[in-house]
C-alpha cells in the first residue's frame, strides 16, 4: 500500500502583491514497492488524472481526525495565512481551496486562520481557529495546536443572529512548546486588537460581529466537544442520502 504525502506548488499571478499566497495542493504517492519511485497522482495531464488527484486530496482532508492520537493535540488545517488580505475557504465538493474574498484595503489576518476537521459549528462550517504563531504558514498546511481559549461572539447577517465563536490555539510540535497556555498569557490589548479585526472587516461587509465573552482552555475544549456530535449527525445524514 503506497503511503501518501501532500506537496505544494506555487501559482504565480503577475501583478498581484500577494501572489506568493496562491497555491494548490498536489498529492503524491510514494510507492516503496517500486524501488522508491514517486508517482504524481495530480500532476499528470488530462482530466482523469487531475480528477484522481483532487479526489485523493479531498479524501485525505475529509478523513482527518479532530485530534492527534498520540499527543491529544488538536488538528488544524490552515486556510488563510497570517498577513494575507485574501481569505481562502476549502470547497469540500471540489477538494480544492477557493478564494472566498479579498479583505478591505488595510486589513490582513493577524494570525493563520484555519479550521478543525470533523467538527461542525453553529453556522454549519467547521470550527474556526486562530493559530498563534510567529511566522505565516500556507494554505492547506496541517498543524497541531493546544487550545488556549475562545472569544465568544454573535454575528448578525441578513436579519439573523447566530453564534460565531473564534477559538485560539497555540502552535505546538514535539520540539516546539508554546509559551501561551491560556488567554491570561496574552495582554488584554492584544485580545482587543483581535476582536477589533473581526468587528471591523465584518462591519465593512455589512455584518455585525459582537464579542460577548472571553474564556480559557476549559471552555474552548467544551466547545470543541460539542461540535463533534453535530458533525457526526451531519455525516450520517449525508451517508443516508447517498444510499437512497
Amino acid at each position: 500500500m503506497p503511503s501518501m504525502a501532500l506537496a505544494r506548488t506555487a501559482l504565480i499571478v503577475a501583478g498581484d502583491p500577494d501572489r506568493h499566497r496562491f497555491c494548490t495542493l498536489r498529492l503524491y504517492a510514494y510507492d516503496h514497492s517500486s524501488r522508491g519511485t514517486t508517482r504524481c497522482c495530480a500532476g499528470r495531464e488530462g482530466p482523469q488524472a487531475e480528477e484522481g488527484g483532487v479526489m485523493h486530496t479531498a479524501a485525505a482532508l475529509e478523513q482527518l481526525h479532530t485530534r492527534e492520537p498520540d499527543s491529544g493535540l488538536v488538528h488544524v488545517v490552515v486556510e488563510t495565512p497570517k498577513g494575507s488580505r485574501n481569505k481562502y475557504k476549502y470547497d469540500r465538493h471540489l477538494g480544492l481551496y477557493r478564494l472566498s474574498k479579498v479583505l478591505p484595503l488595510g486589513l490582513t489576518f493577524p494570525y493563520d486562520f484555519g479550521c478543525i476537521p470533523a467538527t461542525r459549528a453553529a453556522d454549519g462550517d467547521p470550527l474556526d481557529v486562530l493559530v498563534l504563531g510567529e511566522d505565516a504558514l500556507f494554505t492547506g498546511c496541517l498543524v497541531t495546536v493546544r487550545l488556549v481559549g475562545v472569544i465568544q461572539a454573535e454575528q448578525t447577517e441578513h436579519g439573523k443572529t447566530f453564534r460565531n465563536d473564534r477559538l485560539l490555539g497555540a502552535l505546538e510540535t514535539p520540539v516546539n512548546r508554546p509559551a501561551i497556555h491560556t488567554l491570561a498569557d496574552l495582554r488584554a490589548e492584544h485580545l482587543d486588537a483581535i476582536e477589533a479585526f473581526f468587528m471591523t472587516y465584518n462591519h465593512l461587509e455589512g455584518r455585525h460581529f459582537t464579542p460577548i465573552g472571553r474564556h480559557g482552555p476549559a471552555q474552548a475544549k467544551q466547545l470543541l466537544a460539542d461540535s463533534i456530535q453535530p458533525f457526526g449527525q451531519a455525516q450520517g445524514a449525508l451517508h443516508g442520502e447517498r444510499l437512497q
